[in-house]
């Protein structure tokens, strides 16, 4: 539930960082991948991303906007085959970045 917990991120110089997860024994179908942000804005590189699933990995640019100025990044249509799946925020940080990220969710797309 938002509000409750988050990971909060903050460096006074330049850092990479990968908050992955690996699911197996997925059904197969089509999955939704969402998350919750807020931050300053202006990473070099900050991504929502699935990978492992059966196809190309695929990725959604996230832009925060500033704080407590929350939003959702969505990537829909994620075709799982195999079983099998591994989601991803990976980011490239600038000096001085900060922010939250929250309810991440990957789920089996109702019919």
């Amino acid at each position: 539930v938002r509000g409750k917990a988050a990971m909060h991120y903050w460096l006074d110089k330049a850092f990479d960082f990968q908050a992955a997860q690996s699911f197996t024994g997925l059904k197969d179908g089509k999955y939704t991948l969402s998350c919750w942000t807020q931050g300053s804005g202006g990473e070099a590189s900050y991504q929502l991303m699935v990978k492992d699933y059966g196809g190309s990995t695929l990725t959604a640019d996230i832009k925060d906007i500033g704080w407590n100025q929350w939003h959702q990044t969505v990537i829909r249509d994620v075709e799982v085959k195999g079983g099998k799946a591994t989601i991803a925020i990976d980011m490239k940080a600038n000096a001085g970045n900060w922010g939250s990220i929250d309810d991440v969710e990957f789920f089996l797309q109702e019919e």
